[in-house]
């Protein structure tokens, strides 16, 4: 899809996800692991696009919250980031660094399992 993906700016982390796009503020996030198949799941394709290897847009997850979605070789374990009452999901075989990278620059580790802030 065409600009899709995301980038780190400073304390901005862009995302785009095709037909979609959001800026949010680094210091304000809360980031943990999630599995696929769980509440988390994406059901539901609002806006956006999917191709082999690529599912990106806005999404209805199985809990009925909304989520902007760029999963890429449809990972199972995927980064879930809450910000300002809004949801992304990122799925990518480098995920691991991503949220190594947010945490270093200041994004707040949390369990989605239990909702709990990690300290």
């Amino acid at each position: 899809m065409c600009n899709s993906g995301w980038q780190i700016d400073g304390n901005t982390f862009h995302i785009n996800a095709y037909l979609s796009s959001d800026d949010v503020q680094i210091s304000g996030m809360e980031i943990g692991f999630v599995d696929f198949e769980s509440e988390w799941e994406p059901v539901w394709r609002e806006s956006g696009a999917g191709v082999p290897g690529l599912g990106t847009g806005r999404y209805r997850l199985k809990n009925d919250k909304k989520a902007l979605v760029f999963n890429h070789y449809y990972q199972r374990k995927l980064l879930l980031i809450s910000a300002n009452d809004k949801y992304y999901l990122i799925g990518h075989p480098g995920i691991k660094q991503l949220y190594d990278e947010l945490i270093r620059l200041g994004a707040h580790k949390r369990s989605f399992a239990n909702n709990e802030v990690v300290k």
